[in-house]
């Protein structure tokens, strides 16, 4: 059977073989022509806006999902005051509470108000950036996906904070010390 087919292809091979050597001439002009005005042609009309006629409804519906995302991902900054760590997470809040009676006592002992904060500079200085930092800790709540790294991070700033008050209180008491032995000595 192979054969045969292939005895039918030579065959018609040989009857078409004129057929098969004849070469066509390329006429590059004309063709060049026919892109130009193709593009030509392509260039004004790819500009053009097609509106069905249901436009309406498009731009409806454009509107209401813009509207709707905005509603979705419009930042919740623009709450009513600062979330507080109580809403956020009210075990952490019973731990920040215990850290927060121990830095006021520490607070109180001291006297912050009744010392000058010239006498102290670099301490006050840092009492101040951790203040700061901790203030942006706060705004940064809501943002917290690990809550056992922010209740880390929250003892290490009250932890610190504490040690800070209670270097204060060292140097206070190294100047009050001093002061006395200079009176002594007078």
């Amino acid at each position: 059977m192979k054969e045969e087919k292939q005895f039918k292809i030579e065959e018609f091979a040989k009857a078409h073989q004129s057929d098969f050597q004849q070469v066509e001439e390329f006429d590059t002009e004309k063709h060049w022509v026919q892109l130009q005005t193709q593009q030509d042609r392509g260039a004004a009309t790819s500009w053009q806006i097609h509106i069905g006629r249901n436009w309406r409804w498009s731009i409806a519906a454009s509107i209401s999902l813009l509207i709707l995302c905005g509603v979705f991902l419009w930042p919740k900054s623009n709450q009513e005051g600062p979330i507080t760590l109580a809403e956020y997470n009210p075990e952490l809040a019973q731990e920040v509470s215990l850290y927060l009676q121990e830095v006021r006592a520490k607070e109180s002992e001291l006297d912050l108000e009744s010392i000058n904060p010239k006498d102290f500079p670099e301490l006050f200085q840092e009492l101040a950036l951790l203040e700061e930092i901790h203030q942006e800790l706060l705004k940064d709540i809501p943002k917290f996906n690990d809550q056992d790294k922010m209740i880390s991070i929250l003892q290490k700033y009250y932890s610190h904070k504490i040690k800070m008050l209670e270097r204060l209180s060292r140097e206070i008491q190294k100047q009050k010390q001093k002061t006395d032995q200079d009176e002594i000595r007078m």
